[in-house]
């Protein structure tokens, strides 16, 4: 409250119930990873990165993190985005949920 900050969590699967238990203490906002909302989410980011819309700190993890993430292509035709195995993403995640709640974007 003192810094008017926002919070914003994971409400995918067991996030869901403790979502709904913090929302009744706190203002934050749900958002729900499924492969749609998460493409849409780091597309987002990438034309924001590229449009220099956003900008970030030289934190040596999140730029390792934005440039070594990478997509696949599924036999379906599916694309997914992802940190390669073994690798973390946790860092170009929170980057991407902070532009979307910033930007009023809806997945």
């Amino acid at each position: 409250e003192q810094y008017n900050a926002q919070a914003i969590m994971d409400s995918t699967g067991v996030g869901d119930p403790l979502y709904d238990d913090l929302s009744l203490r706190l203002p934050i906002t749900a958002f729900k990873f499924t492969n749609q909302s998460k493409r849409q989410l780091i597309e987002a980011l990438a034309i924001a990165i590229e449009r220099a819309e956003i900008s970030f700190p030289d934190e040596p993890v999140l730029i390792n993190e934005l440039s070594i993430f990478t997509f696949e292509q599924t036999t379906s035709g599916t694309i997914r985005y992802n940190a390669p195995p073994g690798l973390h993403d946790d860092c170009v995640i929170a980057l991407a949920l902070v532009h979307w709640l910033w930007a009023g974007l809806r997945a």
